[in-house]
């Protein structure tokens, strides 16, 4: 057989990699990951009564919103960086720009307001909780997003790590909010965007590691 037959022989027997399966894997490593940050806040915080106060169901919801909104396009990005090849229609720097309006938002309320009741929108209940709390409660989803990931075939490790450990923490993010609803936009925007970008960074030095298949 001479080499262009056998070349067209091959490149008739190529099956097309069905992705489904790996889309459904990422969809349970999520749900698992978010049972993980949900049990972990129960074991070490509880559910507390004043997530049910209606002057933080506006604020409960803006949470629940942008928590949303940052994992459905991290996991857009992560379900097409897994594979080489295919462009991910999520850039990077827009998940970025999700997570610091919501900062500058915090940091636009600190100023709308007058400075003598400042310090008690951002130090209201303990604002130590979340800086502790986000991080240990991202590490279940972190470890379900790299036990999936590395089922693909990632070549941006940095990258995906990075990412991964940006939705890990909103999700982090997402329990604490229901043990503990802040209590203003200041503090949200300080105390949940702070910690996140915390565990992006923690993501992007793991990433290497962690992600290589």
């Amino acid at each position: 057989m001479k080499t262009d037959e056998l070349i067209e022989t091959l490149g008739t027997m190529v099956e097309r990699v069905e992705g489904r399966s790996f889309r459904n894997a990422f969809i349970v490593a999520l749900v698992i990951g978010v049972a993980l940050a949900v049990c972990a806040m129960q074991a070490l915080l509880g559910t507390s009564t004043s997530a049910l106060r209606q002057s933080h169901v506006g604020l409960m919801i803006l949470t629940v919103v942008f928590v949303v909104g940052v994992v459905a396009a991290g996991s857009s990005y992560l379900l097409r960086a897994a594979h080489p090849g295919m462009a991910a229609r999520t850039p990077i720097a827009l998940l970025v720009l999700l997570v610091l309006a919501f900062l500058c938002a915090g940091v636009a309320g600190i100023l709308a307001v007058d400075p003598a009741t400042r310090s008690e929108m951002i130090f209201g209940p303990p604002w130590t909780i979340c800086v502790m709390c986000i991080p240990f409660f991202a590490i279940g989803p972190f470890i379900a997003f790299a036990w999936v990931l590395r089922q693909g075939a990632p070549t941006k490790l940095r990258a995906m790590g990075a990412v991964a450990g940006l939705v890990a923490g909103v999700i982090g993010a997402g329990a604490c909010a229901l043990h503990m609803p802040g209590p203003s936009l200041p503090f949200i925007g300080l105390w949940y965007t702070g910690p996140i970008l915390i565990c992006a960074l923690l993501g992007a030095l793991l990433g290497p590691r962690v992600l290589r298949w």
